[in-house]
């Protein structure tokens, strides 16, 4: 059974990122190449990651995809 303190997945995956920038000595691009991913793509993870946090910071609340959706149409 799987508990409340355990890292959700992308949690984990924003933490094998960071090591992995921190293995390839803060080269984005070299990192994106031992992921294998695109540089671009990591670029873009990194700065949807910033925003959460921006957010976070201000109080915001992300809305659900559901209701994101609804509202555009």
């Amino acid at each position: 059974m799987l508990t409340n303190d355990w890292p959700t997945l992308d949690v984990l995956r924003l933490r094998y990122i960071a090591q992995v920038i921190e293995r390839a000595g803060g080269n984005k691009t070299r990192a994106a190449d031992m992921l294998g991913i695109d540089r671009r793509t990591l670029n873009r993870i990194l700065a949807r990651e910033r925003a959460k946090q921006a957010a976070a910071a201000r109080g915001y609340r992300p809305i659900a995809a559901g209701v994101q959706a609804a509202a555009r149409s």
